[in-house]
This record gives structure tokens, sequence and C-alpha cells, in this order.
């Protein structure tokens, strides 16, 4: 008997025991021959220690890299893009003709899309305040420039944290804020900003929607993951729709944090895990939590 390659399952095939060491890949193809049998034979399994990636392609590198820090693969597969919003066209306008106390800011996406549009307005002076690192880091490339300033960084990565804590300027000041901010954004941070007594200017900058067909062999492949990792509940709407409901999948969801964790359950997920403080190392958390979980099931 000859493996194409190795892994670490025990497989059993018309009674011929077949151990697999290192097992690395989708498919195994086994080389048989015994004076009783003598075939080539290709065995499909399920990756216990793989993850679906579904931001994106090119935006979820972070995620990957730190995985495969615990040994764990990853297939990259994109279930949203971003779209400009109905409001696009007014932001660089609206910075060349206003001035704000605060531009709040609440992903990376809503980061890159100001970040060009105050380049196109003229780089006037601005002061921003950002959800956690993650968007923080978004702007690396910014805040270098003169008018640029980054200048609050919410305690935990959720827009409902920052509308709490955002710093009130003196008495006297403006409290004008702006909030670029996606078209499927809830209100959370704007009703509890004005809530406190800020003025806000929302603008919808962009949309994150869902991608509309996903190739056959891709989903073919991430079927065989334990585990998705989810950063919006537009990705749990696309896996649903384009891989779950129409096939045989019951894995783990792996989620950024509560509002992803709560469309997976909306959309009747039962196996969920998520960051309570979003961001990439509770992303991280969850992943490996989700698949603990998966292979103490397994065995």
């Amino acid at each position: 008997m000859a493996l194409a390659f190795g892994g670490e399952i025990c497989l059993d095939l018309l009674g011929i025991g077949l151990k697999v060491s290192n097992f690395a890949a989708q498919t195994a193809v086994v080389l048989c021959s015994t004076p009783a049998f003598s075939s080539r034979v290709t065995i499909c399994c399920q990756r216990r220690n793989s993850v679906v990636v579904t931001r994106e392609r090119g935006k979820n590198d972070k995620l990957i890299k730190a995985l495969r820090n615990h040994q764990i693969e990853c297939l990259e597969l994109p279930l949203i893009e971003h779209t400009p919003g109905p409001d696009l066209h007014r932001l660089a306008l609206t910075l060349q003709e206003r001035s704000f106390q605060w531009i709040v800011v609440t992903s990376p996406e809503a980061a890159a899309v100001f970040a060009n549009e105050w380049k196109n307005a003229g780089c006037p002076k601005v002061k921003v305040a950002v959800v956690g690192d993650g968007t923080k880091q978004a702007f690396r490339d910014t805040v270098s420039q003169p008018n640029f300033e980054v200048g609050f960084v919410s305690s935990q990565a959720t827009a409902k944290v920052l509308a709490e804590e955002l710093p009130k300027p003196d008495g006297g000041q403006s409290l004008e804020v702006l909030y670029p901010a996606s078209l499927k954004a809830s209100d959370d941070l704007a009703n509890g900003l004005s809530h406190r007594g800020f003025k806000v200017c929302r603008l919808n900058t962009y949309s994150t929607e869902s991608v509309k067909v996903l190739p056959e062999s891709d989903v073919q492949m991430a079927l065989r993951a334990s585990v998705v990792a989810f950063a919006s509940p537009t990705a749990v709407k696309a896996w649903m729709e384009l891989v779950a409901k129409t096939h045989d999948w019951n894995g783990a969801a792996a989620c950024i944090g509560g509002t992803s964790a709560a469309a997976a359950r909306k959309a009747g997920m039962e196996k969920i895990f998520y960051a309570h403080n979003p961001g990439i190392d509770g992303w991280v958390e969850s992943v490996l939590e989700a698949l603990k979980n998966v292979s103490a099931v397994a065995t």
C-alpha cells in the first residue's frame, strides 16, 4: 500500500485499514495494492482545523496571519463587497463647507472611504474618533499628514461604547459630529450621541452587499471546513443563502462581535462563538473556541 501524502485520520475502506498521517488537504488520493484489491480511490474528508474567512478578498490578511500562528489553515471565500453609498458625493463638499468637533468612524472600510474623500476635499483640519485599534490602523497612512488627528479611540470596538465615551468639548464649543457610515449601519451611534446632546450629521458613504454567486468548486471546499468566521450580518446572510441552506453543513460560526453573532442566531445557526470585545485578538479567540467545540463534538 502506498499513500500519496500523510494525515492523522484512520479510515477503513472495504475492510482494509488505512492510516493517513499529517492530514493537510481536503482530498486524499490513496493508492492501494493488496492480493485482494488494487485500485485508486479518492476520499474527501472534512478538515477539523480549518476556517473559512469571509471578508472582501485582500481584507482577511490579519485574521489569516493570526490564525496561522495557531497552525490553523484558512480558505478565503469573500461573501461581501462594498459599493458606493447614496451620500458619498456629498462627503467632500460637506468637509469643505462645514467644520465639526468630531468625525466618528466605526469600521476600517468607513475609514478608507473617509480618508479618500478628505483628500478630495483638500485635506481640511479634522479630529477623528474611532472604534478600536483596528479602525485606527486603517488611518495609518493618513495620520502623518497635516490637519489630520485621531483624537479618541473607544475602550471597546462598538458603536454603543463610542457613543457613551466620546468626549464633550468645553462649554460654548460646537457639539456637531459628522458620521460617515455604512448604509446598513444601525442608528445606535447616532441615537446615543444625540441623547448626550451632540448634533449628528450622518452620511451613508458606502454599503456592504452580499455577493450574488460563488464558484461551486469554492463552495465544495468551504463545506469541508468546520468553522466560518463572520465580520458582518451581510456575510452571515450570504453564507446561509449561497452555502448552508443548499448544502449539508453543520459547522460553527466564529463572529467578530455581538452584532454578527445575533445575525447568525437569527439565521438559525446553533454553534455560535463571538468576541465580547470586538477586534482581531478577540476574533481569534472565538475561532479557537469554535474549533475546540467542534473537535469535542466530533470525538
